[in-house]
């Protein structure tokens, strides 16, 4: 691509995402008059659901959703999303979030418990060479995306976009060094033809989910994406929150009250370790550190944004997020399986049973400076309950 295509692409992305911002801020604005109009509701409540990246531990997410549906607290009860956020895996388990219902996210947890085994191949003895464009097949992830993710689904995210809600999902622009948020309500409903709707999606949702080198990056309108976590951990749509919370004071409408709910499917705090010198144990340590440091400053992030959201505005704002306890036992990941049903059996037992009490939901995420020690090895067995 010529110097020419790329300039004109980084002003499309640019003109694109100020357009987006714009219309989600107006559809968050309209989501909650709807929701205060006439009195039907003397206290409009916001929900919005991040789900983190985290490859194979996304089975963690999918069984603190499927745990959730059986709480019967009303102030904890599984809300209706009115945003949903999904990044990487986080992005896969994000429809079936959306949707909603029990059916939904009992499919999206079998998903994790009984994936395919050829979900990710490592392509043969010489799958480092240079030209190849990653180091496993992907065809077994694009196959059961096909079989999960049908009209049911699509059926679900388009009634979600016509009440107002909005389901995101992000990838990362390797052209322009750019996260690309994705509004799939709005490439659902762009197509009346079903198979074209939901191929398209399908892609977006493949490329969000795509680890740099480990898969194929993903071609969308003529660029290459690749895992939306190279960009961001988990996201929230800030902007957009900030302009659709704006100027409150001038309606009629009770004060919002904004609920955060973050599902982190990984632990937050690194394994502690002893590192030799050679180069590549300082690199591969490194990359683990920064992963989960970044992934700590982010969730600090999203609680200081809270605290400033309500201030800025009339809203009252709260921030819960749930991760991998610090306690459970990781093995190292293994280059040559990244999908481990026994593991992810475990982590969707896991968060089925924190999904299920309330009181695991946290407020205080951990400073990055301060982050408590994790523990690395043998795997700690979790009851099916």
């Amino acid at each position: 691509m010529d110097d020419s295509a790329l300039l004109e692409h980084a002003e499309s992305h640019q003109a694109r995402t100020l357009e987006d911002t714009a219309r989600h801020a107006a559809t968050i604005r309209q989501r909650i008059l709807a929701e205060s109009a006439d009195g039907a509701s003397p206290d409009p409540t916001f929900d919005l659901l991040l789900l983190s990246g985290g490859g194979q531990y996304g089975a963690f997410g999918a069984g603190v959703l499927r745990g959730w549906t059986e709480v019967q607290d009303a102030e904890f009860r599984l809300p209706r999303f009115d945003v949903v956020t999904g990044v990487s895996t986080g992005s896969l388990i994000s429809p079936f979030a959306f949707a909603g219902n029990a059916h939904e996210l009992i499919k999206a947890d079998q998903y994790y418990r009984e994936t395919r085994q050829d979900l990710a191949l490592l392509r043969g003895m010489l799958f480092f060479l240079p030209w190849r464009n990653s180091f496993f097949d992907v065809s077994g992830l694009r196959a059961s995306l096909e079989e999960e993710l049908g009209t049911e689904e699509l059926a679900a995210i388009r009634a979600g976009n016509a009440e107002g809600r909005l389901l995101l999902v992000a990838t990362t622009d390797l052209d322009l060094g750019a996260m690309r948020i994705w509004d799939l309500g709005q490439e659902a409903t762009a197509r009346d033809d079903d198979a074209a709707a939901l191929q398209r999606i399908r892609q977006m949702l493949l490329g969000s989910a795509a680890i740099p080198a480990a898969f194929p990056p993903v071609e969308i309108d003529g660029h290459l994406h690749v895992d939306g976590g190279v960009s961001e951990s988990l996201f929230l749509p800030h902007q957009a929150l900030i302009d659709g919370l704006s100027r409150w004071s001038e309606t009629a409408a009770p004060p919002a009250r904004v609920r955060i709910w973050a599902i982190v499917n990984g632990r937050i705090s690194p394994d502690v370790s002893s590192t030799g010198l050679g180069w590549p144990e300082v690199a591969a340590r490194s990359s683990h550190v920064s992963l989960h440091l970044a992934l700590a400053t982010e969730l600090r992030r999203i609680e200081l944004f809270a605290q400033w959201l309500e201030s800025a505005t009339d809203a009252r704002v709260e921030f819960r997020y749930l991760a991998i306890p610090a306690e459970f036992n990781l093995p190292p990941r293994d280059a040559k399986n990244l999908f481990d049903r026994e593991l992810m059996n475990q982590l969707a037992n896991l968060g089925e049973s924190l999904g299920r009490d309330p009181a695991s939901w946290r407020q205080d995420p951990p400073r990055p400076e301060s982050l408590p020690a994790s523990r690395s090895g043998a795997r700690r067995a979790v009851p099916a309950d």
